[in-house]
């Protein structure tokens, strides 16, 4: 048997591609059957590569919309009239083009249409080139047009923490090549064992570089967290009393601005209770509080005046305001989703502007030029964009916190950013109180513990309706039930001991950045290259005889 004899009708090939989208999207929070990550891409390959280049395409295309449909189902949860259905399958063919480009161009650099019974090394590095410029999608799509890093395949993987670790050195598209290099190397294996039954070698062949490669770097993750574990042993950590206010607000009513009274006295209220405890940090999340804080007295009033009865340092969300620079005559003034914070003598001392804003969220795109797009969103003028990374100092404590608005803690190279040298801890606000109860909050929550792992920061997360909790270094969670048993979406106030390490730590990503994905990005050029350059090659006349 040949793998010419595997004839895949179209019906057939585009049911699998469906079912193999829709399997990738199960592998992510909150169904969590990981093991379906390593076994869609190999999948989506056998499909593309069995077919012409159209073919191949559709497959891809097919595949990233079930997969990009069934992941973020949850944008329809949002409570805006026809937009958020737009939106979820305007970004649904957006993805599904990209995954329908990678299937087009792992068909287009195929060594040989029976690619089984090309000489090994050649097969082996074709497989290496594919799954870099599978590396290559998942990088453009979350940097291109705002960028959306959200669907990253090494996120399905929180419940193998070593591997995790992965993000420590070369960040999360290490741990992405990996599981992709390991599911198209099982499919060739399966493929060559289907061909040679009794050479069973041939399949362990294919395989064996990759699976070495998950051996080597599992144990490298578990020394990794023994040694985070070890030093904070023997060097002791800080650990500082944090307190969460989740309010868990409807979107509904943080748009309406006849609520802002009664929103604002029930972030106090919840504050108060917190409070009782005598933490050292109160943090609030993003949309906890309404207006203009700084330019709205009563609100400045009694923000202030809670910090500074209760001797606390306050980090909370809010609105802020200033005219652009250098203008004379200017009607409207820059607004900002910002954060802010606020010392025990009641003091605002630091303010931070979110630099990545969400698109039709935030911002309209082309607004300027054209006004009217701004009446078919319910945020009218919209944001600012900040240009630069926060520092809340904390001097009373020790500590320097770097403060991450929303999404921001999906984007690797803003938390780097963030991560100064002399940065103690992360701090993310966010409102995920768009999207109802849903997968959305624990897809957000896989993401943001990445972000302390490539930083090697101690990452809070204050959110509207969850997930509120902290993570440590090595991306172990802590905090995210309330201790009554409640769901994690509830309102409520969480108290948590946040254990510092006594100097930041310093990882190889927080260092060097995305060199891994560029470099991916040569291997896929050069893999594109060797395809357009070489001659079809003659099939060896047996399987895996080199």
């Amino acid at each position: 048997m040949t793998t010419r004899d595997f004839k895949i009708g179209d019906g057939t090939r585009q049911a699998g591609a469906l079912v193999l989208g829709v399997l990738l999207a199960l592998a992510f929070p909150l169904t969590n059957v990981a093991g379906f990550a390593w076994i869609a891409p190999g999948g989506l390959l056998f499909l593309a590569v069995r077919g012409d280049g159209r073919e191949a395409f559709q497959s891809g295309s097919l595949f990233g919309l079930a997969f990009a449909l069934t992941q973020l189902y949850w944008l329809n949860y949002m409570p805006v009239d026809f937009l958020p259905t737009l939106a979820w399958m305007a970004l649904g063919g957006y993805l599904a083009a990209w995954y329908g480009a990678w299937a087009w161009f792992a068909w287009w650099t195929l060594p040989a249409p029976d690619f089984i019974r090309t000489p090994w090394w050649r097969r082996a590095g074709w497989v290496i080139g594919v799954s870099a410029a599978w590396v290559v999608m998942e990088y453009v799509v979350g940097w291109l047009l705002t960028g959306f890093p959200w669907l990253r395949i090494g996120y399905t993987q929180g419940g193998l923490l070593p591997l995790l670790q992965i993000a420590a050195w070369i960040g999360v598209p290490g741990l992405s090549f990996l599981m992709v290099w390991f599911s198209i190397s099982l499919v060739c294996g399966l493929l060559a064992l289907a061909g040679e039954p009794n050479s069973r070698w041939l399949a362990w062949r294919e395989i064996g570089l990759p699976l070495v490669a998950v051996a080597v770097l599992f144990a490298a993750g578990s020394g990794r967290i023994n040694d985070y574990n070890r030093r904070v042993g023997e060097l002791g950590d800080r650990e500082v009393s944090v307190a969460l206010v989740q309010p868990s607000f409807p979107q509904t009513l943080i748009w309406d601005s006849s609520s802002e009274t009664n929103r604002l006295r029930r972030t106090l209220e919840l504050s108060r209770v917190a409070l009782a405890s005598k933490p050292n940090i109160l943090v609030w999340p993003e949309a906890g509080m309404p207006g203009l804080l700084r330019f709205q007295d009563d609100v400045h009033r009694q923000v202030t005046e809670l910090a500074r009865k209760h001797g606390v340092w306050l980090i909370c969300g809010g609105d802020d305001a200033r005219l652009p620079e250098g203008a004379a005559d200017v009607t409207r003034p820059d607004f900002f989703n910002g954060a802010f914070l606020i010392n025990p003598e009641g003091r605002i001392v630091s303010a931070y502007h979110k630099r990545r804003l969400v698109i039709f969220g935030e911002y309209v795109p082309l607004a300027r030029w054209l006004p009217f797009l701004k009446f078919l969103t319910p945020i009218g003028e919209g944001f600012s964009a900040g240009r630069e990374a926060g520092r809340f100092e904390m001097p009373s404590l020790g500590l320097s916190a770097s403060p991450l608005i929303c999404f921001e803690d999906i984007f690797p190279w803003l938390s780097r950013s963030a991560a100064g040298p002399d940065t103690d801890l992360l701090v993310n606000l966010t409102n995920d109180g768009w999207f109802g109860e849903s997968a959305q909050q624990w897809q957000h929550l896989a993401n943001a513990r990445c972000r302390a792992i490539e930083t090697g920061r101690p990452l809070i997360r204050c959110a509207n309706n969850g997930i509120s909790c902290w993570v440590d270094p090595v991306g172990r969670i802590h905090g995210v039930d309330f201790e009554d048993g409640r769901p994690a979406y509830s309102e409520g106030v969480k108290l948590l001991r946040v254990r510092v390490p006594p100097e930041p730590i310093s990882t190889p990503y927080g260092r060097r950045g995305e060199w891994f994905a560029w470099f991916c990005g040569g291997l896929a050029v050069l893999t594109g290259w060797s395809a357009r350059s070489r001659s079809t090659p003659s099939l060896a006349p047996v399987v895996g005889r080199d």
